[in-house]
């Protein structure tokens, strides 16, 4: 008999995402990790990525910048800096700013800490416009 995880995905401005699931997949800073039931308690630094949440038929698809993640007692609950549901993730708006960045790169020297924002922005965007593309 297999078990549900509770999940919670809070922002600053609001509850995100509250719900039963099955198995999750989160982003963290170092690579992806999967939940199910019964798994042992683990906190982790969140990156910028996806987040998949399977439930009862069917997968929520979430975007996260940032933030913790903690499993304990089967409760999974993603406090994260900012989320975007798959639906909120405008392809073509994200290929155009990444078009804007890069022309903006260009004029810039080597190593100026502004080339190195636009940089940081860029990787941002480029994990946006993947899950955009489900």
């Amino acid at each position: 008999m297999s078990g549900k995880l509770n999940c919670t995905v809070i922002t600053p401005e609001k509850t995100f995402y509250e719900g039963e699931i099955d198995i999750s997949v989160i982003h963290t800073h170092d690579g992806e990790r999967a939940f199910l039931h019964n798994h042992t308690s683990f906190v982790a630094k969140l990156g910028t990525g996806e987040i998949r949440l399977k439930g009862s038929g069917s997968t929520d698809f979430l975007f996260v910048e940032g933030g913790v993640a903690e499993v304990k007692d089967n409760k999974v609950v993603i406090l994260a800096e900012r989320a975007f549901a798959i639906h909120d993730l405008d392809k073509a708006q994200i290929e155009n700013r990444l078009k804007e960045l890069e022309s903006k790169k260009a004029g810039l020297a080597k190593f100026s800490p502004e080339r190195e924002e636009i940089s940081a922005e860029q990787s941002a965007l480029k994990a946006r416009l993947k899950t955009a593309l489900r």
